[in-house]
Formats: structure tokens, sequence, C-alpha cells
């Protein structure tokens, strides 16, 4: 599976965890673990998706980095990013970092959203 695979999966994740939160979250244990199985998502692809984009860019990571992602996504893989790339193409890894991160927000409100006309 290659870097641009993952992040369809992280998007259709993203949607239906919206949309299992429509039909699932309503009540308090459902809405504790829907949380549980978002986060455990959402680390497993981020971690992924960082592994297979050192892969294909034949980057080493450090012990420290992976702890990092998995600890605090939202600041680690920026700072993969800076690292990883070229002087010319940090600021643009990064901003398409920030994209993907509204990218993954706008998923999953859409994913709520035709679950919730669907649950009409």
């Amino acid at each position: 599976m290659n870097s641009k695979a993952i992040l369809v999966a992280v998007f259709g994740a993203a949607f239906v965890l919206g949309a299992a939160g429509v039909f699932f979250g309503s009540t308090r244990e459902g809405a504790a673990e829907l949380f549980w199985i978002s986060a455990f998502v959402g680390i497993t692809l981020i971690f992924l998706w960082v592994s297979t984009d050192a892969r294909e860019r034949g980057y080493k990571r450090t012990a420290a980095l992976n702890v990092a992602v998995i600890a605090f996504a939202a600041i680690a893989v920026p700072i993969y990013l800076y690292k990883s790339r070229p002087a010319g193409s940090r600021l643009k890894a990064i901003g398409g970092f920030v994209l993907a991160g509204l990218g993954y927000f706008a998923a999953s409100f859409l994913g709520a959203f035709v679950a919730a006309i669907i649950r009409l």
C-alpha cells in the first residue's frame, strides 16, 4: 500500500466515524466507545502513513519520532515533514498536512450529515 492509498483510507475512516457518531454516539457508552475507536483508527492510520511515506522517501525514522507520532501526531507529523523534505518543498508539505487535517474534519462532517439524512 502506498502513502496516497493510506490518505484515502484516512478520509474514508473519517467519513465512516462521522456517520457512526450519528448512529451510535447518542448514548454515554456509545460516545465513549466511539471516541476510543476513533482515536485508535486515527493514530494507526497516521502512523501507517508516516511509515510508508518514510519508506518511499528512504528516510530513516528514529524510535523517538515513532513514539512522538503515536503520542503527539499534530506536532510530530509536521516535524517529520520538515525533516524528510528538501529545503524547497517543506512549506508545501506542511501546508498539505494542514489541508489534510481540514479535509479529515470535512469528511467526518459529511459522514455525519449523510447519516443524519438517512436517519430521518
